[in-house]
């Protein structure tokens, strides 16, 4: 009998990679996550970009969807948005993707119950102001760059980021 534990999720190191994500020195274009020996760990970190490129940072997704796209993964990344004022920001986003049709059916809980806790941790999250977006892919959102990054957009002109 398989029996699906508790996974160990460090709100320290979820912080710390947010904080780091948005600093101007330690700059990353995303973050991928996932669990091992029971924890969730820093699966790989994307370099940051030297410019302004919404072109570039779609590329850089859909390099990391290629290396993640037949696992599951919790992930933050750093979409580039123009705002309709002409204002550029880098908005994080967290992204549960997870292909149902590739996950052995006993891992699909483990997953499911850690993206909870992870997410409730990104959301406690105190000594920031902020509102990281949640993306459930591909129950709620397809696992595509301009979907959601149009609804990053959305959520911009909505005050929500």
């Amino acid at each position: 009998m398989f029996q699906v534990g508790p996974v160990e999720v460090d709100k320290a190191m979820l912080n710390d990679l947010y904080t780091k994500m948005t600093s101007s020195h330690e700059k990353y274009s995303y973050a991928t996550m996932m669990i091992k020996d029971k924890k969730v760990v820093i699966d790989e970190l994307g370099a940051a970009q030297a410019t302004f490129d919404p072109a570039e940072n779609e590329k850089l997704f859909n390099e990391m969807k290629a290396r993640t796209a037949s696992k599951t993964r919790f992930i933050f990344f750093n979409f580039q948005i123009l705002r309709p004022s002409g204002h550029k920001t880098q908005d994080i986003a967290y992204i549960f993707w997870m292909d149902a049709g590739k996950v052995r059916i006993f891992e699909k809980p483990l997953y499911a119950s850690t993206n909870n806790v992870v997410e409730k941790a990104i959301t406690a999250f105190t000594d920031h102001d902020l509102s990281v977006p949640y993306f459930r892919c591909p129950d709620a959102f397809p696992f595509d760059y301009s979907a959601l990054q149009a609804e990053m957009i959305k959520l911009a002109l909505k005050g929500a980021l």
